[in-house]
């Protein structure tokens, strides 16, 4: 019993892992070389970048400026 539950909770932790890799492949906004990206979160001040942030479709609004 002991050698099923460790393959089980090994494979729910690879499950969990490649869940997290893929939302943050989907997320993963990158911007050109030249271009700034500004992204509004929850808080007052905005976060600017110059080479890629995490975008949640929802709850983040991304702009491109050149």
């Amino acid at each position: 019993m002991g050698k099923e539950m460790v393959l089980v909770l090994i494979g729910v932790g690879a499950v969990v892992v490649l869940g997290i890799l893929v939302l943050v492949a989907r997320t993963w906004r990158q911007v050109h070389q030249g271009q700034a990206m500004i992204v509004n979160k929850m808080g007052s001040e905005p976060k600017v970048t110059f080479t890629g942030a995490i975008v949640l479709p929802i709850v983040n609004k991304a702009e491109v400026m050149d």
